[in-house]
C-alpha cells in the first residue's frame, strides 16, 4: 500500500503544540514592538504640541496639551501586531502590521500562515491601558516590564485556545477537501485571499486542489492571481506543472473527454504546461480522444477564452516546436476536423501561419473536402500561406464523378488552377486513379451522360495535378 506524503500542516502542528514550545521570544518581541510604537506616538504628540504652544495657540484660555486625551489618541494610532507561522524558519513569529503587509506584497504570502492579529486594546482593559499610558508619558521605569507581563499572561493563558481553534479550522479544510468537495471552495478562498500559502499543500494535496478546481469548474483560483504568476518559488511552480501533466494524463487514460478539455484549458490559461511541446502534445491528445469518441464539440464558454487557451499559445511557438506543430496540423487535416467545428479551422490556420513564419513547409493528407464548396474560404486561406508543398489526396472512387457535376465542376477547376499556381505537388490513391481512368474511357466512348456536357479538358487538367 502506498504511503501518503506527510502533510505540511501536520508538521507545523507538531511544532506549535510541542510540550516544550518556548513562548519567550514571542513575548519579548510583542512587548518590544508595542513599547516602541507607544514611545513613537508620544514623541510625535510632544513634538506637535511643542510647535503649537510656540504659536501660543489656546482653546478657551487653555493650552492644547491641557485639553488633550492622550489615551484615546494612542488607541486611535496603535495598530495590532500580527502573529504568523513562517515556512522559512518553521517558527512562530511576530511582526508589526505594516511590516507584515509589506512582506505580503513582496513575497506574495507564499512563506507564512497568518495565525491571528493581537490588538493591545483588547488584550488588556481600560484601567490597565491607562496605567500603561501614564508610565509612558511620565517616562517612568517599568513600562517594558509591564508589557512583558501582559504578553506573558496572553501567550500562556489565552494563546493556546486561539491557535488551537485556528489550526483545527485549517486542518479540517486541508484534510477534508480531497474527499469532501465542499471544502475545496473554502480552501480556494483562503488561498486566493492570501490567508494561506499555496506551499502549505504537499504534492498529494496540491494535485487534488488542481484536479478539483478543474472538475468543479472553479474559475478564480490561486493560479489566476498575480500572487502566483509573480511568485519566485521556481520549485513550487515546477511541481505544479508536473502535477498538471499527471492529471491530464489520468483524464486521457480514463477517457474523460470533458475533464480533459477543461484541464487543457485550465493548464493553458494559467501557463501550467511545462513547455510548448507539452502544450502541443496535450492538444493533440484532446483531438485524438474526440475522434475516438466521435465527439467534436471542443466548446469553450466564450470566444475570448478559446483565443487565450488555443490560439495565443501558438503565436509563442519557437523554431524547436515546429516539427510537433506540423504533426498536429497534419493530424487535424487528415481527420477532417475543420468539417465539424470552425474553431478547428482557426487552430489549423494559426498553426499554418506560424509554421510559415519560420520558413518551413509541410506535407498533408487530405480528402475530397479540399475541393468542397463549403470549405472554399478555409482552403484558400490555408493554401495562400504558401506553406503546404505536398498533398497526399485520398478520394473515394465512387466520389470522383462528383467533382465534375453541375457548379462543382467550376469550383474544382478553379481550385486546380490555384494548386498549380502555388506549385503544390499532389499524389492520389490508386483506387481513385483507376476511377479517373474509367471516367475518361467512358467520356471517350460516350458512356458517361450528364445534363452538362463533360469537358474532357477540365478532367485532364485535374488529373495533371498527379502527373
Amino acid at each position: 500500500m502506498k504511503t501518503l506524503e506527510k502533510s505540511n500542516l501536520s508538521k507545523i502542528n507538531e511544532i506549535i503544540f510541542s510540550k516544550d514550545f518556548d513562548f519567550e521570544k514571542l513575548i519579548k518581541k510583542s512587548a518590544s514592538i508595542f513599547f516602541r510604537k507607544i514611545e513613537s506616538i508620544i514623541e510625535f504628540k510632544n513634538n506637535y504640541f511643542e510647535l503649537l504652544n510656540k504659536q501660543e495657540l489656546k482653546i478657551q484660555n487653555k493650552t492644547i496639551d491641557e485639553t488633550f486625551d492622550l489615551t484615546t489618541f494612542i488607541k486611535s494610532r496603535l495598530k495590532p501586531i500580527v502573529l504568523v507561522f513562517s515556512l522559512n524558519s518553521m517558527l512562530l513569529e511576530v511582526y508589526e502590521n505594516d511590516f507584515y503587509c509589506k512582506i505580503i506584497n513582496q513575497s506574495l504570502n507564499n512563506k507564512s500562515i497568518m495565525i491571528t492579529s493581537i490588538d493591545l486594546k483588547t488584550v488588556i482593559n481600560n484601567e490597565e491601558f491607562e496605567k500603561l499610558v501614564r508610565l509612558s508619558e511620565e517616562e517612568e521605569e517599568g513600562i517594558e516590564e509591564l508589557l512583558y507581563k501582559i504578553f506573558k499572561d496572553y501567550f500562556e493563558n489565552q494563546f493556546s485556545e486561539i491557535i488551537t481553534d485556528k489550526m483545527i479550522y485549517l486542518s479540517k479544510i486541508i484534510y477534508s477537501f480531497p474527499t469532501d468537495k465542499s471544502f475545496i471552495y473554502e480552501l480556494n478562498h483562503l488561498l486566493v485571499q492570501n490567508e494561506l500559502p499555496l506551499s502549505i499543500l504537499n504534492n498529494y494535496e496540491l494535485k487534488n486542489y488542481i484536479k478539483s478546481s478543474i472538475t468543479e469548474g472553479i474559475k478564480n483560483t490561486i493560479f489566476s492571481e498575480a500572487s502566483y504568476s509573480n511568485l519566485d518559488d521556481k520549485k513550487l511552480k515546477s511541481q505544479a506543472k508536473n502535477l498538471m501533466a499527471e492529471i491530464l494524463s489520468e483524464f486521457a487514460k480514463e477517457r474523460e473527454l470533458i475533464n480533459l478539455e477543461n484541464g487543457f484549458a485550465f493548464a493553458s490559461k494559467h501557463k501550467l504546461f511545462e513547455n510548448n511541446l507539452s502544450y502541443l502534445k496535450t492538444l493533440e491528445t484532446v483531438f485524438r480522444l474526440e475522434c475516438d469518441l466521435e465527439s467534436y464539440y471542443f466548446e469553450f464558454q466564450d470566444e475570448p477564452l478559446f483565443k487565450q487557451v488555443c490560439l495565443d499559445p501558438i503565436k509563442d511557438l519557437k523554431i524547436t516546436d515546429i516539427e510537433s506543430a506540423k504533426e498536429l496540423l497534419n493530424f487535424m487535416i487528415k481527420k477532417e476536423l475543420f468539417y465539424y467545428n470552425s474553431r478547428f479551422s482557426k487552430i489549423i490556420l494559426e498553426l499554418t501561419k506560424k509554421i510559415g513564419e519560420y520558413k518551413n513547409d509541410i506535407e498533408i493528407d487530405a480528402s475530397i473536402l479540399f475541393f468542397g464548396e463549403d470549405y472554399l474560404d478555409f482552403v484558400n486561406s490555408l493554401i495562400n500561406f504558401n506553406v503546404i508543398k505536398k498533398i497526399k489526396l485520398t478520394i473515394n472512387p465512387d466520389s470522383v464523378i462528383k467533382l465534375f457535376l453541375g457548379e462543382q465542376s467550376t469550383i474544382t477547376n478553379n481550385l486546380v488552377d490555384l494548386y498549380k499556381d502555388k506549385k503544390i505537388e499532389f499524389s492520389l490513391n490508386e483506387d481513385a486513379k483507376k476511377s479517373f481512368d474509367g471516367l475518361l474511357i467512358g467520356i471517350e466512348n460516350g458512356l458517361v451522360i450528364s445534363e452538362k456536357e463533360f469537358i474532357e479538358k477540365e478532367i485532364r487538367n485535374f488529373i495533371s495535378l498527379f502527373e
